[in-house]
């Protein structure tokens, strides 16, 4: 019973297999060195997996941490007098091995021009940006400023035929609404600004955005929050 108790506190996402009379759980970092500190045995193909994920683990925990990179990004981003910091060519790098990353840099970096640059770097057009609703008008200038690219804001609770562009902006009061409509057009990008909007599972906004993002053609899914953790 200890042991069964360590297992459900200790092993994220663990189900219980009735027909096979065996735990499962999701093969993740926590959860093999969980593995470990609860003695149980292992073979040596587990430990010589849980050594390369841990040395994978401390790559990307330094990437992301980078404030220069050796990386050259694709010309025709920015425009007079715009050009990118070395750090963020470093963040642009990171997000770039990866289909969904979180940008949690702090307030004043430049997150929204590192999501336009990943944007760009991917052609991941039509896209959709999804922020709060008094920043959607900065965000259709840095679009077109930094990309040279079309933006779209979208407004009201009832979805409206949407002009072709090259981006789409609103807000998340009215994202549950216009998700359908938008899962239509099959965007390749996606961006959730301050996206601690959607922290809570239950909210309805959230429920939209988590269905949103599981839109087939999607290659590029960015987070942005300079507050990732709540203070308490």
């Amino acid at each position: 019973p200890e042991l069964i108790d360590q297992i459900k506190a200790s092993l994220l996402g663990r189900r219980w297999d009735s027909g096979r009379k065996v735990w499962t759980a999701p093969w993740t970092l926590d959860n093999a060195r969980a593995a470990g500190k609860l003695g149980l045995q292992v073979t040596q193909a587990f430990r010589d997996a849980l050594k390369a994920l841990e040395a994978l683990s401390e790559a990307s925990l330094t990437a992301s941490a980078a404030e220069h990179t050796d990386v050259e990004l694709a010309p025709g981003f920015g425009g007079d007098g715009l050009s990118l910091r070395p750090f963020q060519v470093a963040a642009v790098a990171y997000a770039m091995e990866r289909r969904a990353t979180l940008i949690a840099d702090d307030l004043g970096a430049g997150k929204t021009v590192e999501a336009l640059a990943v944007l760009h770097q991917r052609e991941a057009w039509p896209a959709v940006i999804v922020c709060p609703a008094a920043v959607k008008i900065a965000w259709q200038r840095h679009v077109e400023a930094w990309t040279g690219r079309q933006a779209q804001i979208l407004t009201g609770q009832k979805p409206q035929p949407m002009l072709p562009s090259d981006v789409y902006i609103l807000n998340y009061d009215i994202l549950p609404y216009w998700q359908a409509t938008l899962a239509k057009i099959k965007p390749s990008g996606l961006v959730y600004d301050e996206s601690h909007y959607v922290k809570d599972v239950r909210a309805k906004r959230s429920k939209a955005a988590k269905s949103l993002s599981k839109t087939p053609n999607l290659t590029t899914v960015l987070a942005l929050t300079g507050t990732p953790v709540l203070n308490r």
